[in-house]
C-alpha cells in the first residue's frame, strides 16, 4: 500500500522496500479511505493469485464465487458500479 499507484501509506525511508524497520504513516488518501471505508482496490486495482489465476488491474474479468469456491466470469449485475 506504500508503493501503489495511489499510496495509502507513506514509508520512511521511501526509497527502500518496506520491512521490519520501516516507519509507516497514513497519506491523506489513506485517511479519507478509512473515513469512507473505500476499498483500496477501487483506487489501485488488485495483484493477486487465486487458484492458479493471476488477477491484476482495476477491471478483472473474473470474480471469486463463494457459493462454488471457484473463479467465475462476472454477470452483468456484478459488473455494475
Amino acid at each position: 500500500m506504500a508503493h501503489a499507484p495511489v499510496p495509502l501509506l507513506r514509508a520512511e525511508p521511501a526509497d527502500h522496500p518496506v520491512g521490519i524497520g520501516t516507519g509507516l504513516c497514513l497519506t491523506d488518501t489513506g485517511v479519507r479511505g478509512l473515513a469512507s471505508a473505500t476499498d483500496h482496490t477501487t483506487l489501485n486495482g488488485i495483484d493477486r493469485w487465486i487458484g492458479g489465476v493471476h488477477l491484476r488491474g482495476c477491471y478483472l474479468p473474473w470474480r471469486w464465487d463463494d457459493g462454488t469456491g471457484t473463479l467465475a466470469r462476472p454477470t452483468e449485475e456484478t459488473c455494475k458500479p
